[in-house]
């Protein structure tokens, strides 16, 4: 199980990679499509300051399950999760 997560991590990180120097040789666009994203980035994070007051709630309940049910040590992991995923959403 150990190589398996280590194999699939790995997977990732190469897609991710392979993925990011692909979208870092394509062309920006016209101003028009340049403005239309800063739109859409502008309601993403409108979007983000309105649900993640919501999400910190449910963090809270989930993290208080993972310490009743595994202990501290899965509730370190947890917030480890948690806390990359919130800050992979915050830079998009």
């Amino acid at each position: 199980a150990l190589f398996y997560s280590l194999a699939a991590a790995s997977l990732g990180l190469f897609t991710v990679s392979y993925f990011t120097s692909f979208m870092f040789l394509e062309d920006i666009g016209s101003k028009r499509v340049m403005d239309i994203g800063a739109v859409i980035a502008k309601g993403v994070r409108a979007y983000l300051s309105m649900v993640i007051p919501s999400i910190f709630v449910i963090l809270f309940f989930g993290a208080w399950y993972v310490t009743v049910t595994a202990g501290t040590g899965a509730l370190t992991c947890f917030c480890a999760g948690a806390l990359l995923n919130l800050i992979s959403a915050r830079t998009g």
